[in-house]
């Protein structure tokens, strides 16, 4: 067999290794606080990350080592929640697409029974090579689409042009714990004010909006 050409990866290269290392070890290290290691996130990564180079970035037994010096003893049920838990490798995001980029943030202003909710603030770039009218922006959560905000009201379209961006937030009638992973649904009505087609920038029902739909995944941050 002859071989035209060899596909191979240097470490570091293709892919940014070191930084998916750090989130990975940040996200089993928020999962092992929740599950009782009492330490503050910044001091336990950087902990970490020093028995990393003492021990080695691939070594198979990093969090057991990690324990033992944290806390004097492996604790096998917070040992457990930081290797284990599906729910800190899911990616968090907001995804409009690549002409909506956006950016978001979810926090809890405390407990629902005492006044608290939980609020969603995003800022999304218009990416068309045009102005666009924005008519309506809807966020919903996932498990519950009864539970939703209406960031822009479709009475009030508003213009963006090309190249800027739009800010918001607005409060969704549940209280989500600090620390809990949250899933959105996001439906976004605009109108084209391509010059070709609609110079005036016009909302009505001569122009048929267009939609976008996508995600945001995020986990709640505690309110000031």
């Amino acid at each position: 067999m002859i071989f035209k050409a060899v596909l191979f990866d240097l470490d570091n290269t293709l892919v940014d290794f070191m930084r998916f290392k750090r989130k990975c070890s940040e996200a089993a290290i928020r999962a092992m606080i929740e599950a009782g290691l009492p330490m503050e996130e910044e001091k336990a990564v950087s902990l970490l990350f020093k028995m990393y180079k003492k021990y080695g970035i691939e070594n198979q037994d990093i969090f057991s080592k990690f324990l033992c010096k944290a806390q004097e003893k492996v604790d096998y049920r917070i040992l457990a929640s930081g290797i284990a838990d599906p729910s800190y490798i899911i990616s968090e995001g907001c995804n409009l697409g690549p002409t909506m980029q956006c950016n978001f943030q979810v926090y809890s202003t405390g407990d629902i029974s005492t006044g608290g909710t939980t609020v969603i603030a995003f800022n999304v770039s218009n990416g068309f090579g045009y102005n666009v009218s924005i008519k309506s922006f809807l966020v919903s959560l996932e498990s519950d689409d009864a539970i939703f905000a209406e960031l822009v009201d479709s009475g009030s379209p508003f213009v963006v042009p090309s190249g800027e961006s739009f800010s918001d937030k607005a409060e969704l009638g549940f209280s989500a714990s600090p620390g809990s992973l949250q899933k959105f649904n996001v439906h976004v009505e605009y109108v084209s004010c391509a010059k070709e087609i609609n110079p005036e920038c016009k909302v009505d029902d001569s122009f048929k909006p267009h939609t976008v739909t996508g995600k945001i995944v995020g986990r709640v941050l505690k309110g000031q």
